[in-house]
């Protein structure tokens, strides 16, 4: 009986054994699969969300090489040549010059059709010549237009003053009164020439306008004319 009982002891303490191993093991199990986790930290090496690039050598630590947006359109003033200190601060879009080494600049009185202006890298401004007018640049393109127009649709001629007619240019270039065309032709001078003066003369003050006289159109020579009516 005595050694029934120590056998059956030996046989429970083993079992008991066999349970706690078991536990362990799976305790073990659980807590690798939690350190495993998306939504765990430890062991990671990762900040909170799991963003690697946090730390030093990520992203923001090169951003203040990356150009700034509100610099996109921002043109930079010059600076003189004889400046002794050059400086641009972080956020700065342009650099800056605290010590030009210039002296003072006598006071500039430019002649008509001159402005004052600083040459990029000097101290101090002078008379340049004004930019040329835009309307007048305008109103002579126009006006060489105009005259290649007219010697092609007056070029064809006519055989009798019931081939010609009269056309009034009335737009933001010019203003004339009986132009003699003959009428194969005519149709086509005043939409180009409307079409040329809105380019031309865009900054231009309309032209001056009168009353047209009493004229009328005939053929003279094979050519189209306006004549007093």
């Amino acid at each position: 009986m005595i050694f029934g009982s120590e056998q059956g002891g030996r046989g429970l303490s083993r079992a008991l054994v066999g349970a706690a191993l078991l536990l362990g093991a799976c305790a073990g199990k659980a807590e690798k699969e939690s350190s495993q986790s998306p939504s765990g930290t430890a062991g990671s090496g990762f900040g909170a969300g799991g963003d690697q690039n946090a730390g030093a050598g990520g992203p923001s630590a090169s951003a203040g090489s990356m150009p700034a947006l509100h610099c996109e359109k921002v043109t930079c003033e010059s600076i003189p040549t004889t400046c002794k200190r050059i400086v641009q601060g972080p956020n700065d879009c342009c650099p800056s010059c605290p010590d030009t080494g210039c002296e003072a600049c006598p006071v500039v009185d430019c002649e008509e059709g001159t402005h004052s202006e600083t040459a990029p890298g000097d101290c101090c401004a002078s008379c340049v010549a004004d930019p040329p007018d835009a309307c007048l640049i305008g109103q002579k393109d126009y006006a060489a237009f105009r005259a290649q127009l007219l010697e092609k649709y007056g070029g064809s001629g006519c055989k009798n003053s019931a081939e010609c007619t009269l056309l009034l240019e009335d737009n933001v270039c010019g203003y004339a009164c009986n132009i003699a065309l003959p009428t194969s032709t005519a149709r086509n001078l005043l939409p180009n020439l409307e079409s040329n003066a809105k380019q031309s003369c865009a900054t231009c003050d309309p032209p001056p306008r009168s009353e047209c006289e009493q004229a009328t159109a005939a053929c003279v020579n094979g050519k189209c004319v306006a004549i007093d009516g």
